[in-house]
């Protein structure tokens, strides 16, 4: 089995369609850097379901597409298919060619093709499970799986060897047994749960149906009741409906002939409108127009006050900037005069500035002075302080401790009472517990025995039943061999019965019924026998004879003629029983080289037929071949010898007469005929034998079968199982009363301890106060010392401040004049700033007073020819605003009496309407009477309908009652009766109408579930049992194989680093299905502390030893090795070329390489070149090696 074809289109760089042909051996791809050799390597792992993106490094599965290049555009499918022989069927199909191939689309879709038919992953994973073929599996590896393989996670390494030891489909038949496992046991909860509601209901139902037929028999009393009183009702309802329709009529009537009244006034009305809109319009034309002249003139007038009032402002703006102009040259006299004086100020106060600094610095000197001794005062008082308050705080805290060890020696003293307490309790204590134990103890070692007995008795029963089962499997072997014996000898039998001779009479006499020479037809070969190396010198010798009849009786043969004659079948040799036995030539020779003896002597038959054989063998001699034959033949001739025939073991006879015959072998079935008969009968005979010896082992079997079944092993080792656990029990009891013991005891010397240490800690608590004591006395004294001495430094410090005081008073009165001083410099140098500034600015309000004094002269003339004009309009105005009253006055006179005419109509129109939204309401107030009598007629006939399905409507409520019993109906009573019984009904609770049908149809099915609950008990059990199995082969399949691989890779390994080295596997977890794989290695003369210290060479070789360990258990049909020779130099090279060229030769595995290395590509069968002639396109040449 290899890779046979590999097609790629559209993956990655392969645009063009490619097509690689391989064959078994070694194969190279070859190719510079970026040629796409790894995306040969890629497109093979995709081929074979691989879906981990980052594993083909792309960040989605839609980047293995070609996406285009500099000259080419992007594909929208990407295509791989590989193609393997299957010549030894290790996958499981029944194809010696498998195709496997995979579609990806740029929308998405993809597509998984098995012999071009369209399969599933699942399908081409299950095709490739525990072949050592798979995207994941040890058919691909890479340089960087090297390292991943010897430094990666544990538990990832191991997939490599469960697929060597082909437990994957174990696996995930495990998983998939357990998901079942766990459905069943939801199932089992979830009908634990349904079968303890439905019991619950059906215990509920019982009860419930003694209600529902009390309930059912006050309802029907209740429909009775109110069937009548709803009657009742709607009768009342509809003598009521009919008095109300005809007062609605009435109203009808006379809304109708109130309505053509006001239709009439409604007319005339709006014709008096018309007139006085068209009045109205004209008056609001002239009144508009009145307006427009009012604001035109409003507008005049105030235009021209506006600009006689500028006018006004303009002349007396012009005094006052002309007594603006006045002022501001007398200021600025001033203000030059002000300047000067500032000026002089300024001089005198910067001289007394310098005499006030000079008289400043000796009082700042002397203070100084002072300062320095006051602050050596003030450090001698602080240091008093410092030392007053430490000698306090050193009596406060021995006071404190005295006091605390007081509190202490109490609490220590009542814990020593607690723990004494305590320690007579646990000495009790101690003596219970220790008589607990040792019953326990005695328990455990009565129970312990009994379990010795009953696993020593189930051990028997187990080594006997191995014992039986072992004779068990020796009767299976020996009823196989007795039936395969019997089937070879049935076998021959029925070879020689399916003899036939080749001449057709013979066969015509044996097959016709009419001829029956006696009870049977035996030929003369059958009955005569001799050993199988002269069975062709006999059949020779005899020629015709080995198929003549034997006849007893001479007119038999004559029969048999005639029958032959007569159906014109040739002629047959018969045979007379009765044949006397002639008398033989004596011939004079002796057993020489070569010759054998007389043929009568070698052969075997029965006394009857003695004398038929001795006259057809007479003088007849066998040799071992016919060189012996012809020199006794001319030996014979010399001496005169009379009739005789010589034939060799070969099937060649010389007659007496110097005839030779002899060259084809007789046919073999020819031969088989001598001694047929008793050859049968012999088989026959052993055949007999060998079937009672059959029935006697198959009578063994089956009581070995009982027996082995007697022994009920199960229940044996349950109540093992059980008796052990109760063993555990009482052993998990005795070890807690050992561990409360020694608790015990522990407590006991941990109080002891205790008690000590709270004595020993008073002791020293003692000692401390006494200490204490001592040192308060000491401190005391040295304070009441230390406080006179502050006394006396402090008078010395309040001298020495008020000295301080007198020169700081003096330094601040000197400093407070020299402030003020410094403070008139500032102010009168900003005085002479500010007159400075007052100078200028009014030099430029006299100038800019000048200039708007001008321009205010040309605004006056202008505004006076603005006033003359607007007082001519004004005027023209006027006159137009008197013609429009005098027109306006005439129109609303037309106006008012329009209006008072419109005003009365309006009146009668609005008195009709009230009147008729009077009647109208109360028309409206019946027809609510109506509706809601409808309302409440239909409501009653809904709801006896709803209730109690009776259609009032069909029935004649008139027959219903009589008069007297209408009249003598009492509704009140009625509801009354109404109420008490849906009390009675209420009171009753909730009712289950559906009880009694319930009950049934829950009970039945709680029977179903119950059946149910016991399927699924079993499922689980068979489930149970089934994860076991499985566990159980895997483990064994997984621990077999790692064992083997442990074995090749120490070999191996010492292969490719010399007898030296030193490696080897190990499994470290709890279960080995679930344990991780280790790997140790110790190349020559090397002890690293693990594989990281390992050169990358040293870890390839160690890696090619491991992979190779594993081919020899589970050899991968093909494997595809990517640049794993890089890090090795070129004697290890050699190495690993020697390795694949024995694996390739005895393995039959194939090999891809994927490599740089010159020495590897030599080695190849066949190179296949990738370039990039085409820029991002990579193409294929290959060449095959003749070696």
């Amino acid at each position: 089995m290899y890779l046979s074809k590999l097609e790629i289109l559209g993956f990655k760089s392969f645009a063009d369609k490619i097509n690689l042909n391989f064959k078994d051996g070694l194969s190279a791809i070859v190719g510079p850097n970026g040629s796409g050799k790894t995306n040969f390597v890629d497109a093979l792992r995709w081929a074979l379901g691989e879906q981990k993106t980052s594993v083909l490094r792309s960040e989605s599965m839609e980047n293995v597409i070609f996406n285009g290049s500099k000259n080419r555009k992007a594909l929208g499918l990407a295509e791989v298919s590989i193609t393997i022989k299957n010549s030894k069927k290790i996958l499981p199909s029944e194809y010696d060619e498998v195709n496997i191939s995979r579609r990806l689309y740029r929308d998405g879709d993809s597509q998984y093709l098995i012999n071009k038919v369209p399969a599933r992953l699942k399908d081409i994973t299950n095709l490739l499970m525990d072949t050592g073929l798979g995207a994941d599996s040890y058919s691909v590896i890479e340089l960087k799986m090297i390292e991943n393989l010897l430094n990666g996670n544990p538990a990832e390494r191991r997939d490599i060897f469960e697929e060597a030891a082909g437990i994957k489909k174990f696996k995930l038949n495990k998983r998939e047994t357990t998901k079942k496992l766990q459905n069943v046991e939801l199932d089992l909860e979830r009908l634990n749960d349904i079968l303890n509601e439905i019991q619950k209901n059906v215990n509920s139902l019982s009860r419930q149906a003694a209600k529902t037929r009390r309930y059912n028999s006050m309802i029907n009393e209740l429909k009775e009741l109110e069937v009548n009183l709803f009657a009742f009702e709607l009768y009342s309802h509809n003598a009521n409906l009919y008095k109300k329709k005809e007062d609605s009529e009435v109203l009808l009537q006379k809304i109708s002939k109130i309505n053509q009244e006001i239709s009439e006034i409604e007319k005339y009305l709006n014709e008096l409108k018309v007139e006085f809109n068209s009045v109205d319009e004209q008056f609001q034309n002239i009144s508009r127009n009145e307006i427009d002249l009012n604001n035109q003139l409003s507008q005049l007038n105030t235009d021209i006050s506006l600009n006689e009032e500028k006018l006004n402002s303009l002349e007396n703006s012009q005094q006052n900037i002309q007594n603006e102009i006045e002022e501001s040259k007398k200021n600025l006299s001033i203000s030059e005069n002000n300047l000067v004086q500032l000026n002089s100020d300024i001089a005198e106060l910067q001289q007394n500035e310098i005499n006030l600094n000079a008289g400043f610095e000796q009082i700042r000197n002397e203070k100084k002075s002072y300062q320095d001794k006051h602050q050596e005062k003030e450090r001698e008082v602080s240091q008093l302080n410092s030392k007053v308050y430490e000698l306090k705080n050193k009596v406060s805290n021995i006071n404190s401790l005295i006091s605390r060890n007081a509190q202490t020696k109490i609490r220590t003293e009542s814990r020593i009472i607690e723990e004494e307490n305590k320690l007579k309790s646990f000495d009790a204590q101690l003596i219970s517990q220790t008589e607990d134990l040792k019953n326990k103890a005695e328990e455990f070692a009565q129970f312990a025995e009994k379990v010795y007995e009953d696993r020593k008795k189930l051990q028997e029963i187990i080594a006997a039943k191995d014992e039986s089962e072992k004779h068990l499997a020796e009767l299976r072997n020996t009823e196989f061999e007795v039936k395969n014996n019997i089937n070879k000898l049935n076998a021959e039998v029925n070879f020689l019965e399916s003899i036939v001779v080749s001449d057709e009479s013979t066969k015509f006499l044996l097959n016709n019924k009419n001829w029956k020479p006696s009870d049977e037809k035996v030929l003369f070969g059958e009955i005569i026998s001799t050993e199988e190396k002269y069975q062709r010198a006999l059949y020779t010798a005899l020629e015709n004879a080995v198929s003549s009849f034997l006849v007893d009786d001479f007119a038999k043969i004559e029969e048999g003629i005639n029958e032959l004659q007569n159906s014109k079948q040739g002629k047959a040799n018969f045979i007379l029983k009765s044949t006397e036995n002639p008398a033989k030539d004596v011939l004079n020779f002796q057993n020489e080289s070569g010759i054998i003896g007389l043929l009568a002597d070698l052969i075997s038959v029965n006394i009857e037929y003695e004398q038929i054989a001795n006259s057809l063998l007479r003088n007849v001699i066998i040799t071992e071949n016919l060189s012996a034959a012809h020199n006794l033949h001319r030996k014979l001739i010399k001496q005169g010898a009379g009739n005789y025939k010589i034939v060799t073991l070969a099937g060649e006879m010389i007659y007496s007469s110097g005839i030779i015959s002899g060259g084809g072998e007789a046919a073999s079935q020819k031969t088989q005929l001598i001694g047929r008969r008793n050859k049968i009968k012999k088989l026959t005979s052993e055949i007999e034998k060998l079937t009672n010896t059959l029935n006697q082992t198959q009578i063994d079997f089956k009581t070995e079968q009982t027996k082995i079944y007697n022994f009920d092993i199960p229940q044996k080792e349950t109540i093992l199982r059980q008796n052990e656990a109760k063993l555990s029990s009482i052993e998990r009891e005795k070890n807690q009363l050992e561990l409360k013991l020694e608790s015990l005891k522990n407590n006991f010397n941990l109080i002891e301890e205790s008690i000590s240490k709270l004595k020993k800690e008073i002791e020293e608590l003692n000692a401390e106060d006494s200490n204490f004591a001592m040192n308060t006395i000491k401190f005391t004294d040295e304070l009441t010392e230390t406080q006179k001495l502050l006394e006396f430094k402090q008078q010395e410090l309040a001298i020495e401040r008020k000295n301080l005081d007198d020169r700081n008073e003096k330094s601040k009165s000197k400093e407070i004049e020299l402030v003020r001083l410094q403070s008139d410099i500032r102010y009168k140098i900003s005085e002479i700033e500010k007159v400075q500034n007052s100078i200028a600015e009014t030099k430029k309000r006299i100038e800019d007073k000048t200039n708007e004094y001008d321009t205010n002269k040309i605004f006056r003339r202008q505004l006076s020819e603005k006033i003359s004009n607007g007082i001519s309009l004004k005027q023209s105005l006027i006159n137009q605003l008197q013609n429009t009253l005098a027109e306006k006055e005439n129109i609303a006179s037309k106006r008012k009496n329009r209006l008072e005419r419109v005003a009365n109509y309006e009146e009668t129109l609005d008195a009709a309407r009230k009147n008729y939204s009077k009647i109208t309401d109360e028309n409206h107030a019946v027809n609510l009477d109506i509706a809601s009598i409808n309302s409440k007629i239909e409501s009653i006939v809904d709801i006896t309908f709803d209730q109690y399905e009776i259609d009032l409507n069909e029935v004649n409520l008139k027959d219903r009652f009589t008069d007297e019993e209408r009249k003598a109906f009492d509704l009140s009573m009625a509801r009354t009766d109404i109420a008490l019984l849906k009390e009675k009904i209420s009171l009753l609770g909730n009712v289950n109408f559906q009880a009694l049908e319930d009950y049934e149809e829950q009970k039945t099915r709680l029977d179903f579930l119950l059946t149910q609950l016991e399927d699924l008990k079993n499922s689980q059990k068979l489930l149970q049992e089934t994860i076991e199995e499985i566990n159980k082969i895997a483990t064994e399949k997984f621990l077999t194989t790692i064992e083997k691989i442990r074995e090749n890779f120490k070999n191996l390994f010492k292969v490719l680093f010399g007898n030296e080295g030193d490696a080897d596997l190990r499994l470290e977890g709890d279960s080995p299905l679930d344990a991780s794989v280790y790997i140790s290695a110790k190349p020559p003369f090397k002890k690293p502390s693990s594989i990281d210290s390992l050169s990358a060479g040293e870890k390839t070789l160690t890696a090619i030893a491991l992979l190779f360990s594993i081919y020899l258990v589970k050899p991968s049909p093909f494997c595809v090795l990517d640049e794993v020779d890089a890090p090795l130099d070129d004697s290890n090279i050699e190495k690993y070329i020697a390795l694949l060229r024995r694996f390739s030769k005895t393995h039959s595995i194939q090999f891809i390489l994927i490599t740089h290395n010159k020495k590897t590509m030599e080695a190849a069968d066949t190179l296949y070149g990738l370039t990039m002639e085409e820029e991002g396109v990579t193409k294929v040449v290959s060449v095959r090696l003749e070696k």
